[in-house]
């Protein structure tokens, strides 16, 4: 996996939108993190398993507590998970990887409400059958 933190090309992209935010009040508009997210997870994208991440940001409700938070949806492969681990119970893989996804994000970004969670497929890259054949 390529380690997108040593790129200066992104810290510096990520200097800028963070200025960004702070001078035009980013408390007007909180999504504009899920696009630096996106960014920050896409290395993530096709590795150690990962089918796919999506970033989202729910605004609050009483799910929340009445304040907004970013929600990240981790999907796993679980024949691709099998094949990197040997094991048929990726829990300990998926629940590392997850883990380490929240603590790049907290530590390289000023969020305080951050929900990471996973799901599972049965393989990545495969319809499965409860899937809509259009989607």
């Amino acid at each position: 996996m390529a380690n997108i933190f040593n790129n200066m090309n992104l810290k510096e992209h990520i200097r800028k939108v963070l200025k960004e935010e702070t001078d035009s009040g980013f408390d007007k508009n909180p999504e504009k993190y899920v696009k630096l997210l996106e960014l920050l997870l896409e290395p993530y994208k096709n590795d150690n398993g990962i089918c796919d991440i999506k970033v989202s940001y729910d605004f609050g409700n009483e799910r929340f507590l009445d304040q907004g938070a970013y929600i990240i949806r981790i999907e796993f492969g679980i024949k691709d998970v099998k094949e990197i681990t040997g094991s048929i119970f990726p829990n300990v893989h998926i629940d590392k990887i997850r883990y380490q996804i929240e603590n790049k994000i907290t530590n390289f970004l000023p969020i305080n409400n951050l929900y990471v969670g996973t799901s599972l497929t049965p393989e990545c890259g495969k319809n499965r059958w409860w899937d809509d054949d259009n989607n």
